[in-house]
């Protein structure tokens, strides 16, 4: 595989990692939980962390984009890190939303789980697969420093 191909997977997986960060802060404002006519937003509740870590991924990933793949290392370790914190949050309140159910006239009827909650799960496991694409991706040669730089 050439450098070329190389570059355009790594663009392709930075952008997609972009709108998958984007996914998670736009699914961290809208509503994570509905009860008839009532709903609940993220920002109400543990939507606020992912809402944080979405912005911190979208800067991240952002500063790598625009340097090229010569970015700091430890930067491409930031949408993996996101993601799983982000999953790992909405997977719990999806089993905290869907566990919340009632007897009314003989009907069971619960919580519905709500479109935000469902697009920062997915979001977040299409930002992992993205990113550690990005995160595993070897440095060019003309991205490392010399090792023998002799300065007068």
């Amino acid at each position: 595989m050439s450098t070329r191909e190389i570059d355009q997977r790594y663009n392709a997986n930075l952008i997609a990692s972009l709108a998958a960060s984007v996914g998670i802060i736009i699914g961290s404002i809208g509503p994570w939980a509905s009860f008839m006519a009532f709903t609940k937003n993220g920002t109400e509740g543990d939507g606020i962390i992912t809402l944080i870590l979405g912005v911190v991924a979208v800067i991240a990933l952002f500063v790598l984009f625009s340097r090229g793949s010569g970015g700091p290392s430890v930067l491409r370790w930031v949408g993996p890190v996101v993601s799983v914190v982000c999953l790992g949050i909405a997977i719990y309140d999806i089993m905290n939303v869907s566990s919340h159910t009632a007897k009314f006239f003989g009907e069971t009827i619960g919580i519905q789980i709500g479109w935000g909650l469902w697009l920062v799960a997915i979001s977040s496991v299409i930002l992992f697969l993205t990113s550690t694409t990005i995160a595993k991706k070897p440095r060019n040669r003309d991205d490392t420093p010399p090792v023998n730089e002799v300065r007068n």
